[in-house]
């Protein structure tokens, strides 16, 4: 009778442990949850994560910098692992207020890594003094940067915030949630706009005054911004500049076909932009021959071909660009000092420029009173501009003025000046100002140094060190 006992006592120990071995494996392969509205989250079964799956062991000599910039593109998906935790009653104010700047009901489920630490992103900023990024060299600061809430448990130290302005910029989230853990000595605000101009913002477009909440701000305009860089005129630079005999010359930019083949050529997917540019070239089209590239008035376009690695659809833009005339080159809004890759591409391929955006452009071009573009702003009617074009696709000699600028042995000197400003500029990062101020605990030095020019294009840059 014992060993009876004993024989099914030992089986229902061998069953109790299989079921445990069984329901492990089954959680270990279950899917992650998506991020899911408040609504559908009262009826769906989550798998939820209250812990991080691995801790990260917080270094309190290492200033922090909380990514706020990389909310939206996790909330919606785009980047990171999609499970779901609850949002800590300490962090709730900062969640609820950033997703209600998002047009949101408050979120008290969000993405894990908005929460916890963990390796998926977390980054460890190197920095040279004066807000350099340090390339290959030894950094003289380190800063650690995640988006994640849980930077701001550390009792010593307050982390600084890089943020972005697509999100809206309300006082909920800047002036409420985030305000009691700002410490003007162990934390400093930056704000960066993305690469897009002021008017794709419309929270700072119509408050600037805005931008005083900041610490630093990197952005287009100089009218409003402390630092200016562009990621885009470095890579077509020394083909503008004629560096090492780069640049195209008049009788090279003028081998192209003149007849059988559109003057113009139209490269867009961006549809609907706030500078209306589809609307003006369906009109343009009306009155002279385009080719087309990209979705945007073209019925036959296949997106399934289009190129999405940007150093491989540059480089086809270029080989492209330079077999017409004319290359569109129309921005996707029309503000002061927002000048991209649209005017530099067929600057440096031997195409002209049709141009409308900044309304300062004159101030950015290599030559003199816009002879190497045709600026769209100059004329009163579309047809104006597609007479013109028509006229110059079957003059070549009159063609030919529009690159006249070629023979040149030098630039025109501003744009000279332009260029020495951003090979400066560009070497800095939103991060690496941040962390420099919070270890030299600037109190508006590094901001004064580079709003001390009236105009920063014409000035040396000056050093932050």
């Amino acid at each position: 009778m014992f060993r009876r006992r004993r024989y099914s006592l030992q089986k229902c120990i061998i069953f109790v442990i299989l079921l445990v071995l069984i329901f492990t494996i089954f959680l270990s392969f279950s899917p992650p949850s998506s991020f899911q509205s408040k609504d559908i989250l009262h009826v769906t079964q989550l798998s939820l994560m209250k812990t991080p799956s691995k801790q990260i062991i917080r270094q309190d000599d290492v200033p922090d910098i909380f990514e706020l910039s990389l909310w939206r593109h996790i909330l919606i998906g785009a980047k990171g692992n999609q499970t779901l935790c609850e949002v800590p009653s300490q962090y709730r104010p900062i969640a609820n207020a950033f997703c209600r700047a998002q047009n949101r009901d408050d979120c008290p489920m969000i993405p894990c890594t908005l929460i916890y630490l963990t390796d998926e992103f977390i980054t460890y900023v190197e920095c040279l003094r004066g807000g350099k990024v340090a390339i290959d060299v030894e950094p003289d600061w380190v800063c650690r940067k995640s988006p994640a809430l849980e930077l701001f448990s550390n009792p010593r130290r307050k982390p600084s915030v890089c943020a972005e302005a697509y999100t809206t910029i309300t006082s909920e989230l800047y002036g409420q949630a985030l305000a009691p853990y700002r410490d003007e000595e162990t934390s400093k605000w930056g704000l960066t706009l993305e690469g897009e101009s002021i008017g794709y913002y419309p929270s700072i477009a119509h408050k600037k005054r805005l931008l005083a909440l900041f610490d630093i701000t990197i952005g287009y305009d100089r009218r409003f911004f402390d630092l200016i860089t562009d990621v885009h005129l470095p890579d077509y630079v020394d083909k503008i500049t004629n560096k090492n005999k780069q640049r195209l010359t008049v009788k090279q930019a003028l081998r192209k076909r003149f007849r059988g083949r559109s003057p113009i050529l139209w490269i867009n997917s961006n549809c609907d932009t706030p500078s209306n540019r589809t609307a003006y070239m369906l009109e343009l089209m009306r009155y002279v021959s385009v080719d087309v590239r990209g979705k945007c008035g073209n019925p036959l376009w296949n997106e399934s071909l289009a190129i999405t690695d940007p150093k491989q659809l540059a480089t086809e833009k270029l080989n492209l660009v330079k077999q017409y005339l004319f290359t569109v080159a129309i921005e996707n809004s029309l503000e002061y000092d927002y000048v991209t890759e649209k005017l530099w591409q067929p600057l440096a391929a031997g195409s002209v420029p049709l141009y409308l955006g900044a309304p300062n452009v004159d101030e950015w071009l290599p030559c003199y009173n816009y002879s190497c573009i045709i600026h769209l702003r100059n004329f009163t009617s579309i047809k104006d501009v597609a007479n013109l074009i028509n006229r110059l696709a079957n003059n070549k000699t009159l063609y030919a003025e529009y690159h006249q600028w070629r023979n040149e042995e030098n630039v025109r000197s501003s744009f000279i000046k332009m260029i020495n400003y951003f090979q400066e500029a560009n070497q800095h990062s939103i991060e690496c100002l941040l962390c420099d101020m919070v270890y030299r605990h600037d109190h508006g030095r590094i901001r004064r140094k580079l709003l001390a020019a009236k105009n920063p294009f014409n000035d040396t840059f000056p050093s932050l060190i």
